[in-house]
């Protein structure tokens, strides 16, 4: 795409200047890229993750496409001759880098059916952060978590030990005294209060004085759009769900539009498959399989009342964290929320296997706080004037770590246990 945006070869279209070196580079990329599918796709063609280790460099396929990297790299850097980009030119740095050594770094590639991306990440990320702050004299955070998992999961993951984690309210979100990250002395990170959320996005204030810094509601403005008589109604099912109980739930057209977030996008299409019939005389389905992007669906269900929409959690959360939508779906508007799983994490991601391995409990340092992270970015996206019913409907509920998750309609205003 990067490419085709100085010279289109198939639609000729673009500055025919760059003709040549566009073609050369785009033959260049299909053949690297075509040599990685052929050497490790499998048959059929699905998504997996190939996870680069110390052993698997001297894998006899990875060694080839290792040296085709290079040859391709040399190629686009010469086509960028002509070009001038820094986007290709940070490109080709960036895939000549993938196959050097470097120290604390995850590498893998990703494939798909039509996709093949190489990523490389930095394991411990405190560094980086200490090295942003380092200019500022003055630093603090400010956002919405719970009264202790998620602080802790973030003050460990970012580096910031050495911060004060104080409940805030809206008048009292200011600065410390004299916090000063880069030398080590004590800054702030600030939660609110159970009673009062506010905007999940981390922010960083550097004001000039002590006054204070407001932040948005985390559950949009509900001073302006909720009355004191709105109520939402929280259940927690410690059972596994089925289609059985999901149809019992929107039996009525009373709870449309709806919002049913399933495990895999295998159950989005066996359910969207056995239940089409009967429920398409009553709503309008819109599915994460066959009903087009993230930002295309959710747009397209805020056109009907009757809309019910059927996708994963990852589909949302993968929407949220899209900094390349063009002005993408920040809220759904749902009378009724299905939650068929707990937002856990695959440990099979190669990323969270190798941070996993570097903590005292993977479970309860990281694939907990980050569950409890995902859920409330879901709820944040669903949370709307029109949200009467969350249906949480897991077997997971039954252990001690999912009381997390069953109180955490606590947070959410005018909300109730049911």
């Amino acid at each position: 795409y990067l490419l085709k945006s100085y010279y289109n070869p198939e639609l000729n279209t673009g500055n025919k200047d760059f003709k040549e070196a566009v073609e050369s580079a785009l033959l260049a990329g299909d053949l690297f890229f075509g040599l990685v599918n052929a050497l490790f796709q499998t048959d059929p063609p699905g998504f997996q993750y190939i996870k680069i280790s110390k052993e698997f460099e001297y894998n006899e396929n990875y060694i080839k496409v290792k040296a085709a990297s290079a040859s391709f790299v040399k190629k686009i850097s010469n086509s960028n001759k002509i070009l001038a980009s820094k986007e290709v030119a940070k490109f080709a740095e960036n895939l000549e880098s993938f196959f050097s050594a470097e120290d604390n770094r995850v590498k893998w590639i990703e494939l798909a059916e039509k996709g093949c991306a190489f990523l490389s990440m930095p394991l411990n990320i405190a560094p980086l952060v200490k090295n942003i702050l380092k200019p500022y004299a003055k630093v603090s955070f400010a956002d919405a978590l719970d009264n202790e998992i998620l602080p802790k999961f973030f003050l460990r993951r970012l580096g910031l030990e050495n911060f004060k984690v104080k409940q805030a309210t809206e008048a009292s979100l200011c600065h410390p005294d004299r916090p000063n990250a880069s030398e080590g002395a004590e800054g702030s990170l600030k939660a609110e209060s159970n009673k009062k959320l506010r905007d999940s996005s981390a922010r960083m204030h550097l004001p000039r004085n002590d006054k204070a810094t407001k932040q948005g509601d985390l559950f949009s403005s509900i001073k302006k759009v909720l009355g004191k008589s709105s109520a939402i109604n929280y259940h927690c099912l410690e059972k596994a769900a089925v289609a059985k109980d999901i149809m019992e739930i929107i039996k009525t057209d009373k709870v449309f539009p709806a919002a049913v977030l399933f495990a895999s996008p295998m159950q989005v299409r066996e359910f969207y498959d056995q239940n089409y019939q009967e429920l398409k005389p009553r709503a309008a389905l819109l599915a994460q399989t066959s009903s087009g992007g993230s930002n295309k669906i959710f747009r397209n269900f805020s056109i009907n009342k009757n809309s019910l929409l059927l996708a994963t959690d990852k589909f949302v959360l993968k929407h949220l964290g899209n900094q390349a939508n063009v002005e993408p779906v920040s809220n759904l508007p749902v009378k009724t929320l299905i939650i068929c799983r707990l937002p856990f994490e695959q440990w099979t991601h190669p990323y969270q296997e190798a941070l996993s391995q570097t903590l005292p409990n993977a479970f309860e340092d990281y694939s907990l706080p980050r569950a409890l992270y995902n859920f409330q970015g879901l709820m944040k996206f669903f949370y709307t004037p029109e949200l009467k019913d969350v249906y949480i409907i897991d077997a997971k509920l039954a252990k001690p770590y999912a009381k997390v998750f069953k109180d955490y309609w606590k947070n959410i205003p005018n909300a109730k246990l049911v």
